[in-house]
């Protein structure tokens, strides 16, 4: 979301950026089946169920305002059909919007879900500053923000267990991903070459597409299950593919030891500017 880095560790959001994240999320819940009640789960309390007559935008928004006062969450927000399930999952604290769809409807036609999620990060661009898509198998870990270390292939340029990186995506990356919103930061370093498709957005955004979506969403890039221990069970070796797509991408990778430098620099010009 639109905001700015706190602390040098996370991401602190634009209250505005937070109000229309929170209507982007219902909406895209409410896609899945207009019919079917939301059920609204907070931090660790129990779920509870907004039916179609009750004021969900009312309940969620509150929901939100608790968890930024108390610094605690996410918000989770799904709507279940028997084939097809889509969450909506905010964490305030660190500015972190999730959306995710599943079930036996995705596992037949993961095109169709991955133009759903392109087509909201599309959207997102007036309020969010970067973003992703990716496949993966683990729901708990996507709805927390937690799945680069356990549900996709092991990240060789920096140790994806640490948050820090979070408070850089305005200018860094995580990793390559068959499909990325990327803002004015990135402008400087957008990859070239006949794999990648470049779409300019509102807001200055940029929408970056690999030309081969099978290879990063048919489900066999990244195992299902995840990878719980990789001591015990390790990463498989990368292929090429993704090993091009990260030199693509090498001058905005978040690397270990980059950022502080240039959260640095970046203080420097907050004390020398009135």
């Amino acid at each position: 979301m639109n905001g700015e880095s706190v602390d040098g560790w996370k991401w602190k959001p634009d209250p505005e950026a937070v109000a229309r994240a929170v209507e982007a999320g219902i909406a895209w819940c409410g896609g899945n089946s207009a019919g079917f009640p939301l059920s609204v789960e907070v931090g660790l309390l129990p779920p509870f169920l907004l039916r179609t007559e009750d004021d969900v935008h009312g309940y969620v928004r509150e929901a939100v305002e608790r968890t930024m006062e108390l610094g605690s969450g996410p918000v989770r927000v799904t709507s279940a059909a028997p084939d097809r399930f889509r969450t909506f999952a905010v964490t305030v604290s660190f500015g972190r919007v999730g959306l995710i769809e599943g079930g036996a409807a995705v596992k037949e036609d993961w095109q169709s879900s991955v133009a759903h999620l392109i087509e909201a990060m599309r959207e997102s661009a007036p309020w969010s500053v970067y973003g992703f898509v990716k496949r993966g198998s683990l729901l708990i870990n996507a709805v927390l923000g937690t799945s680069l270390p356990s549900d996709w292939l092991e990240v060789p340029h920096m140790n994806a267990l640490m948050q820090p990186r979070q408070a850089f995506e305005d200018r860094f990356v995580p990793d390559a991903f068959g499909a990325q919103l990327l803002s004015a930061g990135h402008r400087g370093h957008l990859p070239e070459g006949s794999e990648w498709r470049v779409e300019q957005l509102a807001s200055g955004r940029i929408l970056v597409e690999h030309t081969d979506p099978a290879a990063w969403f048919d489900g066999s890039l990244v195992r299902f299950g995840g990878h719980p221990n990789p001591f015990y069970d390790p990463y498989p070796p990368p292929p090429e593919f993704l090993t091009r797509a990260r030199s693509d991408f090498d001058p905005i990778l978040y690397k270990d030891g980059r950022p502080p430098a240039y959260a640095e620099a970046l203080g420097e010009r907050r004390f020398l500017k009135p």
